[in-house]
């Protein structure tokens, strides 16, 4: 548990600096420089490739979590699990890129009406999606090995470093738009190359041919692991960009910039998830493999509890802020006011649900992580054409949350009607009301003057009472554990 929570510590701090960067990049410095349909082909190219890359896995690296614990040999070179990741990844990749090929040419002429922009740099989907997926699967496989801080670093901070430089080139006026879009998506590649080269550093690069977990009696559960893992991470993949393609068809790339910019603010809480979330995962893996009930009560319990608490403290400090975040925007990011709230209060339940995905993977009953996925894309693919038409964009925030919430509903009440574990106790109450009662409080201060310090004012007026109670007040052990940890951690740094 020291390695974990060492690495879990290393990959919050990296994380928050590289979010630190990022919003002054796309929170600032984005909506300032750049038109909303500049910012639009930026993250349709992003939102694209995410999507094709889940499918190139071919769902392999949901097996690898799930299988790696009974391959952990180093000596033995983990029985060849990363060549016969990259391998897989290779023959995915081969497979969307051809199938994407084939109506290359019908996309981008229909994008050519609404979104002409995005059309002329379509073509570099191909490159992101194969660097996304080559970057996917080395990094479940550093959190199979323990290193899953490298890859935080990497894809958080050292990505953002290069972004925020490319941005300070073009605001200079150094390079002009087609310069910066092209640098921008081969920036998006770079960790992939950066991590490789780490891994390879740390000598956990094995390339040998080796096809021995095939020969094993777990192939069979492998292999089905895998096809139901490639269903479940499209359904993923799709809630992350479903809205943001469905936003494009309707209303066009400019629209699409703008809500993007917005949403940005509301993924910021589930910073913690994201970090907390990589290697839970492989606790789960392996507490179920050791049928160890009472360990994966208590990884389940602490995880959803701790996340909840971080993103109630992130959100309420962004609704306090809302009218700060949008002074600092263009005039016509104002359609967009309520996405922060709506996609925030989706982000918040998905926290507060914790790892319960990582149960059903990694369980016998991961088919029903498919049909719940299946689930999650008709509840996406619906609620957006309900809601887009109606709303707009924060339509688009509504179909999001709401099939944030129904999905996670659903799997909450699946692993209580299997193992018996509901995440929620009366410590989410007190919290959410705690929070509630701060946020009208500091709503009815009035404003300063200056928007930086109204900002700096209204945060602290809410952070340190919340933070304070909440830790003073013991709600979670492990919430509390982990600022320990963290002081520990910097008084060790000096």
């Amino acid at each position: 548990m020291g390695v974990v929570k060492r690495q879990t510590i290393k990959s919050v701090i990296y994380t928050y600096a590289g979010t630190i960067l990022g919003f002054i990049t796309v929170g600032i410095l984005f909506p300032i420089y750049l038109t909303t349909s500049e910012i639009g082909v930026l993250n349709l190219v992003n939102r694209w490739s995410v999507m094709i890359m889940q499918i190139g896995t071919l769902g392999f690296p949901v097996a690898m979590i799930k299988y790696f614990p009974y391959f952990r040999n180093k000596e033995k070179k983990y029985h060849g699990f990363l060549f016969v990741s990259l391998l897989i990844g290779l023959i995915g990749f081969a497979i969307t890129a051809g199938i994407l090929f084939l109506f290359n040419d019908a996309i981008v002429e229909n994008e050519k009406l609404k979104s002409p922009l995005f059309s002329q740099y379509f073509n570099y989907i191909y490159m992101v999606t194969f660097f996304y997926l080559f970057f996917y699967i080395l990094d479940v496989y550093s959190r199979a090995i323990y290193q899953s801080s490298a890859s935080v670093l990497l894809r958080e901070f050292v990505q953002r470093v290069i972004i925020i430089t490319l941005t300070g080139a073009f605001i200079a006026k150094l390079i002009g738009f087609g310069d910066f879009a092209i640098f921008y998506y081969i920036t998006l590649c770079l960790p992939t190359i950066f991590l490789f080269l780490f891994l390879a550093v740390k000598k956990e690069i094995h390339l040998t041919p080796n096809f021995e977990i095939f020969r094993t009696e777990h192939r069979s559960s492998i292999i089905k692991r895998s096809a139901f893992g490639l269903i479940s991470g499209m359904g993923i993949s799709g809630l992350l960009s479903i809205d943001v393609i469905m936003l494009n068809e309707y209303l066009g790339e400019a629209s699409t910039g703008v809500y993007i910019t917005v949403f940005y603010f509301a993924s910021l809480i589930l910073i913690p998830f994201r970090s907390f979330g990589r290697l839970g995962g492989n606790l789960i893996a392996e507490a179920i493999k050791e049928e160890d009930h009472v360990r994966l009560k208590k990884v389940y319990y602490d995880s959803c509890l701790t996340q909840y608490i971080i993103g109630i403290i992130l959100l309420a400090s962004m609704l306090v802020n809302v009218d700060n975040i949008f002074t600092f925007l263009k005039p016509e990011y104002r359609e967009a006011y309520y996405v922060i709230l709506i996609v925030g209060i989706g982000n918040l339940f998905e926290m507060a649900t914790g790892l319960n995905h990582s149960i059903i993977d990694n369980s016998t009953h991961y088919r029903f992580g498919t049909y719940f996925v299946g689930l999650l894309i008709l509840c996406t693919i619906g609620f957006n054409m309900i809601f887009i038409p109606l709303m707009g964009i924060n339509g688009a925030a509504i179909g999001t949350a709401l099939s944030i919430i129904v999905f996670n509903l659903v799997k909450t009440i699946f692993v209580y009607s299997k193992y018996k574990l509901w995440p929620f106790n009366l410590n989410f109450v007190w919290v959410l009301l705690l929070a509630a009662v701060l946020v009208t409080v500091v709503w009815m201060v009035p404003n300063l003057s200056n928007v930086y310090i109204n900002t700096i004012f209204k945060s602290s007026l809410l952070f340190f009472p919340l933070f304070t109670i909440i830790y003073l007040g013991k709600f979670s052990a492990e919430f509390n554990g982990h600022i320990h940890s963290f002081l520990n951690l910097l008084k060790k740094k000096r």
